[in-house]
C-alpha cells in the first residue's frame, strides 16, 4: 500500500508475446540514446531457417552505438549489422541484422543487442523453433476425431469431427470424459 507521499518509479506493459517494464526517470534522462527493434519475437519452422530480418532504430536526438549482439544458443547464428556491429545508428535512423536457426534442437532463446541505450542494455529479441505450441496465426494441424451428439429426440448420434472441414471458423471444444 502507499503512503501519502509516494512515487510510482515502473511501467509494465505487456501483450500475447511480450512484457516490458520502464523504469520511469525524470526528464533529463530522456535525452539518451534509445533503440527499438522490428520484429521482437522470431518463431522459426522445426526444420530451421535462414536470414530473419531485424531491424534496429534509434528513436532519440542522439547517436546510438551498437557494441555486439549476442544469441543465447549455438543453433542462432547471426550475420551482422549493416553499418557493421560496433557502428554508429544516426538519430531517426536505421539498420538490421539477419537471424538464422539450425533446427539441431528445440529452441527457446534470445539474441541480445548491446548498445550505448543504458535504460534497455542488452535489448532483447525472443527466437523460437521447433517447440510443442503454437502462436496466434499459425495453422493448427489437422486431425480428426470420433464424437457424439445429442439430437432433438434425447437420442446420441456418433459422428466424426475434422478440424479442416471447418476452416476460418472459430471452434471451441468442451471435453468429457468418465472412467
Amino acid at each position: 500500500m502507499c503512503e501519502t507521499n509516494c512515487t510510482l518509479s515502473l511501467l509494465l506493459t505487456a501483450n500475447w508475446d511480450f512484457m516490458d517494464v520502464y523504469k520511469l526517470r525524470p526528464s533529463a534522462e530522456c535525452t539518451k540514446p534509445d533503440i527499438s527493434c522490428w520484429p521482437q519475437r522470431i518463431r522459426f519452422k522445426p526444420t530451421g531457417g535462414k536470414k530473419r530480418a531485424v531491424w534496429v532504430q534509434n528513436n532519440s536526438s542522439l547517436p546510438l552505438d551498437v557494441t555486439s549482439l549476442y544469441p543465447s544458443d549455438p543453433s542462432i547464428s547471426l550475420t551482422p549489422l549493416s553499418p557493421a556491429v560496433g557502428g554508429t545508428i544516426n538519430p531517426g535512423g536505421w539498420s538490421r541484422f539477419f537471424v538464422s536457426y539450425d533446427g539441431s534442437a528445440p529452441l527457446e532463446g534470445a539474441v541480445g543487442i548491446y548498445s550505448t541505450d543504458l535504460d534497455e542494455d542488452p535489448f532483447p529479441i525472443q527466437v523460437f523453433g521447433d517447440t510443442a505450441y503454437l502462436d496466434p496465426s499459425e495453422p493448427a494441424i489437422d486431425f480428426t476425431f470420433p464424437m457424439i451428439r445429442k439430437d432433438p429426440q434425447g437420442g446420441f448420434i456418433e459422428e466424426q469431427f475434422t478440424l479442416s472441414d471447418h476452416y476460418g471458423k472459430v471452434i471451441w471444444f468442451n471435453l468429457y470424459a468418465s472412467w
